[in-house]
């Protein structure tokens, strides 16, 4: 059963500006540990931090709460699996929400052409039975 969706658009160029003016500040800010190493080692940063920055909002949408109740960006991460396929993951605050709602299932939609990323993320719970 859906719990919770969320789409997001991001632009490179914004992210870019940000990123430039904060540097790897910017980065904590947003990256979970997990995706600290693969960020930093990353060709193309800005796409990176666009890419995660889409998905993460998308998230907090899809959850219902955005940045507040404890919940953190950084509480969402993306992992990619032996295929490249974006696998979304939550820690922290997130996790106990998602918990608290009973949600099991994350699934993430990523795509981006020049300039402009969108992400698209659905929550899943179990249904309730009657």
């Amino acid at each position: 059963m859906i719990a919770g969706i969320g789409v997001d658009l991001a632009t490179v160029s914004r992210i870019a500006k940000v990123h430039r003016r904060y540097g790897k500040r910017f980065a904590n800010r947003i990256l979970n540990e997990l995706e600290l190493p693969q960020y930093e080692t990353h060709g193309a940063q800005d796409r990176y931090l666009t890419k995660r920055f889409a998905v993460k909002e998308a998230a907090v949408k899809a959850l219902g709460t955005g940045e507040r109740q404890g919940v953190l960006l950084k509480d969402f991460y993306v992992l990619n699996d032996e295929l490249g396929k974006p696998q979304l993951n939550v820690s922290g605050q997130g996790l106990v929400r998602c918990t608290s709602l009973g949600i099991t299932e994350f699934h993430v939609s990523l795509s981006d052409e020049g300039d402009t990323v969108v992400a698209f993320v659905v929550l899943e719970r179990q249904p309730t039975p009657l």
